[in-house]
């Protein structure tokens, strides 16, 4: 089949010139307690490069004993400082001994209106099922500011589920969670003034017009800001059809919390559909745009996750290539230069490797990389800083081998670095390669007057697993083991083009 550097999957490309970009790992830690295991991951950057790191600790291996814990670390993972958020005295913290009814519940957030100074936020209940909102202000040095508790409702016995807060452009804290099935979406100032408190019942019908599947799934996905001017919120959900593909509901939230409108993303075009769950997340792009991250259901029957790029009218531009095979889309970040990182998780393999993927504004694909030792191992947690000067830095909750009892947080930080190479993109491109997937050989061909300077075979981490051997129009991948592979052909003008093997 004919290939085009970085495929959209949409159309022809038009003919562009744009700078390459590989990566370098600069920097990798741990933090790791005894007896001790990590739940979730929230990181933030002070002016001065250190890191705030909060995680839910706890007894391994039962979730005994849970607090909300602060590092304070150099950017190279000297630890400095440390803060520990328990239950407030005379809330009976006995009741709630297990740490899996509270980990999603606390969140690291930026306040704006003051340099390196956080909110804390959480949620707690007492015997009387009276349900509290929590805010604990910090500085950059760990110093309790402020500790409010606000009381959001009283007896509840219905399930309780929290999104992830976050702090919007007013600054004020947006919080949104069920309680059986109603939604409720607060506006709480920084001083735990709840300034606004709404609660819709009939948000994510079970019953919508739709051919649905007899035993009707519906996940509650993600939560945030969908643009700032103006004000706009969005909350999304999933539901698995009879064709068992997962289209996604989008209700959208004005400044004051009311819905003004909603939108189904349930393909991207005949042959893409969304196949998501629990994933889906939404990114504003500037004035123009926003990303969509989920998981979708390519023709040839993969699924993996993927970014759409659309207009604020919800109208397609791009795709990106699949991240993994069921890969499952963690986070995303843009960075200043529009570079964006999306950090994803490999179900396709046997341990759940945790892979970080960097693409350009188009949604090409700049470079595609496993985070090396790192393997998802039970509820995970994750989170990303694009620095100024270009390097990412991803924190991961996790551990160094699949079924190992020694979890901890793990912090890389990686250089995406311009390779002063020229990629270029053409409507016809000028070689083919094949089957894809592969087992034994893959067959390249070029057209006539066409000779590469190189042809190579990396592996997602980087490593150069294959060459094509002069004369020989083939790499020989029969001994190499399951998996994504990037190939990379090299012209003599120092042009460079990737994509996509997958071998079975």
């Amino acid at each position: 089949m004919k290939t085009k550097l970085y495929s959209l999957l949409t159309g022809l490309l038009m003919a562009v010139s744009i700078t390459s970009y590989g990566q370098e790992f600069v920097n990798r830690f741990s933090i790791m307690e005894s007896n001790r295991i990590y739940i979730g991951c929230d990181m933030m950057e002070n002016q001065d490069e250190t890191l705030l790191i909060g995680a839910v600790i706890c007894t391994n291996p039962y979730y005994y004993d849970p607090e909300y814990l602060i590092y304070k670390t150099s950017p190279d993972g000297e630890t400095l400082n440390s803060l520990s958020i328990t239950v407030p005295d005379g809330m009976n913290g006995q009741f709630f001994t297990n740490a899996i009814d509270i980990c999603d519940k606390h969140f690291l957030l930026r306040n704006a209106t003051v340099p390196d100074s956080y909110i804390v936020t959480n949620h707690y209940w007492d015997m009387a099922n009276n349900h509290y909102f929590r805010m604990v202000a910090i500085d950059a040095d760990l110093n309790v500011q402020n500790d409010i508790s606000i009381l959001v409702d009283q007896g509840i016995e219905g399930a309780f589920t929290w999104d992830k807060w976050l702090i919007d452009s007013q600054n004020d804290i947006i919080a949104s969670f069920w309680i059986d099935n109603t939604f409720h979406i607060m506006r709480i100032g920084l001083d735990g003034t709840v300034k606004t408190h709404r609660e819709i019942t009939d948000i994510f019908p079970p019953k919508f017009d739709y051919e649905y599947h007899p035993d009707t799934v519906l996940w509650y996905t993600g939560f945030g800001i969908f643009d700032d001017s103006p004000l706009t919120y969005y909350k999304l959900g999933s539901y698995q059809t009879a064709s068992e593909n997962y289209p996604v509901h989008c209700y959208f939230f004005d400044e004051d919390l009311n819905i003004i409108r909603t939108h189904w993303f349930e393909r991207y075009d005949e042959d893409i559909l969304f196949s998501g769950g629990n994933s889906e997340h939404i990114i504003p792009m500037g004035e123009n745009f926003y990303l969509m991250a989920s998981e979708m259901e390519f023709p040839n029957g993969d699924g993996g996750s993927a970014l759409i790029k659309y207009d604020m009218n919800h109208n397609p531009i791009c795709i990106s290539p699949e991240f993994g095979d069921l890969g499952y889309p963690f986070d995303t970040r843009v960075a200043n230069d529009n570079s964006i990182f999306q950090l994803y998780l490999n179900f396709g393999y046997t341990a759940w490797p945790v892979s970080l993927a960097c693409l350009d504004n188009d949604l090409n694909l700049n470079w595609d990389i496993v985070l090396p030792g790192l393997q998802y191992d039970g509820l995970g947690g994750s989170n990303m800083i694009a620095k100024a000067n270009g390097d990412i830095v991803v924190a991961f909750e996790g551990s160094e081998d699949y079924g190992n009892s020694n979890k901890g947080i793990y912090v890389y930080t990686i250089r995406n670095t311009p390779a002063n190479t020229t990629e270029k993109t053409n409507c016809d491109s000028f070689f083919s390669f094949y089957p894809n997937p592969v087992k034994d050989q893959l067959s390249l061909r070029f057209d006539d007057g066409v000779e590469p300077e190189s042809v190579e075979l990396y592996d997602l981490a980087g490593r150069l697993v294959g060459t094509k051997p002069n004369g020989l129009e083939s790499i020989d991948m029969s001994a190499m083991t399951s998996g994504v592979y990037m190939l990379r052909v090299t012209m003599k003008d120092g042009a460079r083009y990737h994509e996509k093997i997958l071998k079975e």
